[in-house]
C-alpha cells in the first residue's frame, strides 16, 4: 500500500497578529493629502492607463465628500513584488493617509 503524505502550506500568524499594530486613525478627511498605491494598472476607456479603476472611482467619490488638499497616486511597476523603497517613502511623505492596492 502507498503512503500519502498531506502538507499544510498555511501560516500560523496568530502570534504575529497580537503584535501588529494598524496605523493610527484620521477622524476626517478633508484637509489631507490622500495616497493611493495601487497593485495594477487596467486599460479602461476614459482611463488614466496604469489607473485601477476601482480607484478612480474611490478618488471621485472621496473628492465629492472631503473637501481634499491633494492626490498622490502611484501604481507599483511590478504586480508580483513589493513596491520599491523610494515610492513608499515618496507616497509617505507626500501622503496624509493612504491606501494601499486592491486585489482582483
Amino acid at each position: 500500500m502507498a503512503n500519502l503524505i498531506v502538507l499544510d502550506p498555511t501560516v500560523s500568524f496568530q502570534g504575529l497578529a497580537k503584535q501588529a499594530r494598524l496605523a493610527p486613525r484620521v477622524n476626517d478627511l478633508s484637509g489631507v493629502v490622500l495616497g493611493l498605491l495601487n497593485h495594477h494598472g487596467t486599460a479602461v476607456s476614459g482611463s488614466t492607463p496604469g489607473r485601477d479603476p476601482f480607484f478612480e472611482a474611490l478618488k471621485a467619490k472621496l473628492g465629492q465628500r472631503y473637501q481634499l488638499k491633494g492626490v498622490v497616486w502611484r501604481t507599483k511597476p511590478n504586480l508580483s513584488r513589493m513596491a520599491p523603497r523610494e515610492m513608499l517613502e515618496e507616497i509617505a511623505a507626500q501622503a496624509d493617509v493612504v491606501v494601499n492596492g486592491t486585489c482582483s
